[in-house]
């Protein structure tokens, strides 16, 4: 048991040094889900928060979200990355915000405004994505 564990450690260290692409909401607690593929049409695979390493082991991220029930944190991460809001909009109840910063790379067009960070508000669910929300809220 001891043996394996180790390796799990060994191998996520490797994963970590030669993966410059921490998962963006890495510091967040909640649901992940990334996108491998074309956006919406592409493959998901979610884990918790606290199995961040699988996303070391993914290939071709196109897409990543966390679903949390902490607004501070969603708060915080718009302040520290510069987001600027682009549009907003409610469908079915659900809020809905679309960013741009900089400080993300690459980006959505949508209504040939540039996005990059989605959030949404589901009662007090609150989910944040790059570029987008794929999979739904």
């Amino acid at each position: 048991m001891l043996k394996k564990g180790i390796s799990l450690i060994l191998i996520v260290f490797i994963f970590a040094c030669f993966n410059n692409d921490k998962p963006l909401f890495s510091d967040g607690k909640g649901y992940y889900t990334v996108t491998t593929g074309n956006g919406s049409s592409g493959s998901f695979i979610s884990f918790s928060s606290e199995e961040i390493y699988k996303f070391y082991t993914i290939k071709s991220v196109t897409g990543q979200s966390l679903a949390t029930y902490d607004k501070n944190y969603i708060d915080d991460f718009l302040q520290k990355k510069e987001c600027k809001k682009v549009f907003s909009e409610v469908l079915d109840g659900i809020e809905i915000n679309y960013y741009y910063s900089s400080k993300i790379s690459g980006y959505r067009s949508i209504n040939g405004k540039k996005v990059n960070l989605q959030t949404c508000d589901d009662n007090g669910l609150y989910t944040i994505g790059s570029p987008l929300i794929y999979g739904g809220f």
